[in-house]
């Protein structure tokens, strides 16, 4: 899965974490599973989503595109972002993604 998203020209990112709902679930009693450790998002590029892109340097508009695997045997499927935020030293926070609605 990936998202692309635009950034201003003086904006920095990073991928800070990923958090994983799970939905659909049967009741078998009280379980608790973490599938944070599992998952990882960084960017790619849409032609090569499986190979991480570091050191790239963005202009004003340029979308970016965050991919995201599980690092498993594909036990885990990312079907949405809940919420997408973008930070940066001495800039408030954007919330690009919301409790899953996009913020343009």
């Amino acid at each position: 899965n990936y998202l692309n998203i635009s950034i201003s020209l003086t904006a920095a990112y990073e991928i800070d974490q990923v958090n994983v709902v799970r939905r659909e679930t049967t009741d078998i009693g009280t379980t608790n599973i973490d599938y944070s450790e599992s998952i990882h998002a960084y960017e790619c590029e849409e032609t090569d989503p499986y190979t991480q892109v570091t050191g790239k340097v963005h202009d004003q508009g340029d979308e970016i595109i965050i991919c995201v695997t599980d690092q498993s045997d594909g036990i885990v499927q990312v079907e949405e972002f809940a919420d997408l935020v973008v930070a940066q030293d001495g800039i408030t926070d954007y919330n690009f993604i919301s409790n899953t609605l996009y913020n343009p």
